[in-house]
């Protein structure tokens, strides 16, 4: 009865004049998502029918529902950043923020210089970007300076996102904390 006075009420906005295109849902007898278009006909200016259109999308938002999934799992397990071609930072995820010291604010339109603790060599950095901007993942450890001046350590994992051209159009960055365990391999061996 619900979805029969939806449709009730998509007829009537069509057979007003408007264009428009809804997504609809039904759990019978299966999950089942559909996109539907509205297009009023018209013999001058008045509306004679309604043209209907429907497609089938659930497979389309099956896949947005487990990219969403992983994309929350990412989220609440790592340190997540994504930056353009040029290393600005486009995105972070709270776990970058606590870690960091910084807000998204603060660390958006940046790159992740703001981050450099002066520990690693001109070789290291352009090792990592060398690799990177050849389509390559990069995996490594760096040590980060937080906002507060306090060091970081991060088992790190950079992935290029390509275009058709096998070039890099983003990267995203993927870290864990490894701060506790390389301070512990430092005690062991003093």
């Amino acid at each position: 009865k619900e979805q029969l006075n939806r449709f009730r009420k998509y007829y009537e906005r069509a057979f007003s004049g408007e264009s428009f295109t809804e997504i609809e849902y039904s759990d019978f007898p299966d999950d089942f998502w559909s996109e539907i278009s509205f297009y009023p006909t018209f013999n001058g200016d008045t509306v004679t029918g309604v043209a209907c259109f429907s497609r089938d999308i659930t497979r389309r938002k099956k896949a947005e529902k487990e990219i969403t999934d992983y994309k929350n799992a990412l989220d609440q397990s790592s340190i997540v950043s994504i930056t353009d071609k040029e290393g600005i930072i486009k995105y972070v995820n709270d776990n970058f923020c606590i870690i960091s010291g910084y807000s998204t604010v603060e660390l958006l339109g940046h790159s992740h210089h703001i981050l450099n603790s002066g520990y690693h060599s001109k070789a290291f950095m352009k090792d990592l970007w060398t690799t990177t901007a050849n389509g390559k993942i990069w995996r490594g450890e760096f040590c980060n300076k937080a906002k507060d001046g306090t060091l970081y350590w991060v088992d790190t994992t950079i992935v290029p996102f390509l275009n058709d051209k096998g070039k890099p159009v983003q990267y995203i960055e993927i870290t864990n904390d490894v701060t506790e365990k390389k301070l512990m391999a430092q005690e062991i061996l003093e």
